[in-house]
């Protein structure tokens, strides 16, 4: 709680903010003071204690109301923003100022419904008897309230006191007062701030930087956030290393005066500040960066005060896939895991519906994705600079494209017999019927081939008779010519008669196409 009193390290600062804070302890003292005021002036004029009560409380509210606005203006002078300490002195103090106004919220009420009496004899008798009575205001309505004898103001010890020795009372109280004034300033100004100016000296690297504070230099560890390394000496850069540097560069040239805030933890194990720097405009160079895919959040034990900016810089990083959340960065994964994923995407789920021919394409296509996934895995592990949860995301991924893949292959293969079987089959049941529609041909072209040979014969026998007939009737003086017929005729050198050209030809039946 001791970092609620904090105090800028310049002079000046420090006077404006024991100017802002010490309202609030003459407050106290006038509190005091009312206190004591209200109480024997209300004794003396037997004024029921109701009403002192009334009034303290409301010097409570006041004092209450004026310290939360105080505090409120050491917030916006010290530039403390959302200093939880402070944070929670506000909100303590209006849970006072609640509970202030409710207890003279029930003050008020019990003056309306209860009654007001004066002491009789007896009463006086039993208060003095017993002097742990309890307040007026405690009693409930109809009760008998016993009323308080007052004490003189001569019969305080500090007015005793200043009575015999006027002098030494005075310069004993005025002592005690300067000495708790001084002792709260050392006190006060021994706290280190939350807040003070610096001017840019050098950029280390995407994450550190040198600057002047008042007359010494410091190297700066930026909360909340953690870029690539960038050694300049050894010459090692982590990805993206050398443009978080340039970056920050741009951001914070040298000679820019910038804003250091600080958090719970004002030093690391290597002696740097931790602070949230700030241009004169209000830029955050984490929030920059992060928000650029240069950097990303990072937590330093207590430090959580700027962790919740942030987390929102890197989700609008990775909405907008900027720095290592984009493909463009070639030593990032994200371009490995994009071409792992369209290869994934371009191959078709294995089905035993499927011909063996296109079961071992889909096996050698999750094959060849799988030769990737080595690759893509030692890419997403090399950003050591990432948060455990970024790298578990990309891994994941990748996992989740493996699985797929190797899902897959082990499907095309499982099928590929079956396929295999089942095209065997077709192709006996195809050689089946080929088989079949050959035999079934050469018979055909039997038959034919036996129709043409009596086709043949019997032309050849009807030949032979017409010449016998020739023959014979040759000396009746009939030469065997053209008889005049019209009808079907099957011409051949076997033919039984002689057409008008003098060609031979047989007679047939023009549906049977047997001779005549």
């Amino acid at each position: 709680m001791s970092s609620l009193f904090a105090l800028p390290s310049s002079p000046v600062g420090a006077m404006l903010v024991i100017l802002l804070w010490w309202p609030i302890a003459l407050l106290i003292v006038a509190l005091i003071a009312a206190y004591t005021a209200i109480t024997q002036i209300g004794m003396q004029r037997e004024l029921p204690q109701r009403k002192g009560l009334f009034i303290l409380l409301g010097a409570v509210v006041v004092m209450a109301g004026c310290a939360r606005i105080a505090l409120e203006s050491v917030a916006t002078v010290r530039g403390a923003g959302e200093d939880p300490y402070i944070s929670a002195a506000i909100g303590w103090l209006g849970f006072v100022l609640v509970i202030a106004l409710g207890l003279m919220a029930v003050l008020g009420i019990r003056r309306i419904v209860s009654r007001r009496r004066t002491m009789t004899v007896d009463e006086h008798r039993r208060f003095y008897a017993s002097q742990h009575l309890k307040p007026e205001w405690l009693y409930w309505p109809g009760q008998t309230v016993p009323r308080r004898e007052p004490q003189r103001l001569r019969e305080l010890p500090l007015i005793r006191l200043y009575e015999r020795r006027p002098k030494s009372t005075l310069a004993a109280v005025g002592a005690g007062l300067v000495l708790l004034m001084t002792a709260g300033s050392l006190s006060l100004a021994a706290v280190p701030t939350w807040a003070e100016d610096a001017r840019v000296v050098r950029v280390v690297d995407g994450d550190t930087v040198v600057v002047r504070v008042g007359d010494h230099e410091e190297h700066v560890r930026i909360l909340n956030m953690n870029a690539p390394e960038d050694n300049a000496v050894t010459g090692e850069s982590e990805c993206l290393g050398p443009e978080a540097t340039a970056a920050l560069e741009q951001l914070l040239p040298e000679g820019l005066s910038v804003t250091l805030a600080y958090d719970e933890v004002r030093r690391d194990r290597y002696g740097r500040l931790l602070a949230k720097v700030t241009t004169a405009d209000g830029v955050s160079a984490a929030t920059v960066l992060i928000a650029q895919g240069l950097a990303v959040p990072a937590e330093y034990g207590d430090n959580m005060r700027f962790f919740a900016e942030s987390t929102s810089a890197m989700a609008d990083a990775e909405a907008v896939g900027a720095g290592i959340f984009s493909p463009l960065a070639e030593c990032g994964p994200v371009a490995a895991i994009e071409l792992l994923a369209a290869g994934a995407a371009a191959v078709t789920s294995p089905t035993e519906q499927l011909p063996s021919s296109e079961l071992a394409s889909v096996e050698g296509a999750a094959i060849a994705v799988l030769t990737t996934v080595p690759a893509a895995k030692a890419a997403a592990d090399a950003i050591a600079w990432v948060t455990p949860d970024i790298r578990n995301r990309w891994l994941l991924e990748i996992t989740r494209i493996e699985t797929q893949m190797t899902t897959y292959r082990d499907d095309a293969t499982a099928f590929a017999p079956v396929a295999a079987a089942r095209e065997a089959e077709a192709d006996r049941q195809a050689a089946d019927s080929a088989r079949q529609a050959e035999a079934e041909r050469i018979a055909a072209e039997a038959e034919a081939a036996r129709l043409a040979e009596d086709l043949r014969q019997a032309a050849a026998a009807d030949a032979d008779q017409q010449s016998d007939s020739g023959a014979a009737g040759g000396g009746s003086g009939s030469t065997g010519g053209y008889d005049g017929y019209t009808g079907c005729r099957a011409y051949g050198p076997g033919g039984t008669s002689v057409d008008e050209q003098g060609r031979r030809y047989t007679k047939i039946d023009c549906t049977t196409k047997l001779p005549l």
